[in-house]
């Protein structure tokens, strides 16, 4: 009678595919993950700076945010374009020269930086 079964080499061979397989999956994945956290983050920012030119359109000048939440909650009732997403992002405003320029920042996890801003210009900047 013939043992039915694997033999502890091809054991050894799968078990290296798959941890070869694993190795070249598992940090595209998070770059993937990581680009998707980037462009959400940059998609919320333009969003509030659309919301923020519909203000300054009705107002002559920026929205008389600090960067609090009651000011971003304000924005975000007020102005439907600005609807982040479910990412854990910190949003910061900052309006300055009399209500005519504002900087967003948006901080979380990026990868290898953890700040983005942009002004009024449209002009986006990373940080690490």
């Amino acid at each position: 009678m013939k043992n039915r079964g694997f033999t502890l080499v091809e054991l050894l061979i799968v078990i290296a595919i798959i941890g070869i397989l694993a190795a070249i999956a598992i940090p595209s994945y998070i770059g993937a993950q990581t680009r998707t956290r980037r462009e959400a983050a940059v998609t919320d920012m333009q969003n509030l700076a659309s919301a923020m030119e519909l203000y300054y359109q009705e107002h002559n000048r920026y929205a008389p945010a600090d960067g609090t939440t009651s000011d971003l909650n304000t924005i975000k009732t007020r102005y439907r374009a600005f609807r982040p997403g479910t990412n854990k992002f910190t949003y910061k405003v900052t309006v300055s020269n009399s209500g005519q320029d504002y900087l967003i920042e948006v901080s979380g996890d990026f990868g290898s930086y953890s700040k983005v801003t942009i002004d009024q210009n449209g002009t986006v900047h990373w940080e690490e």
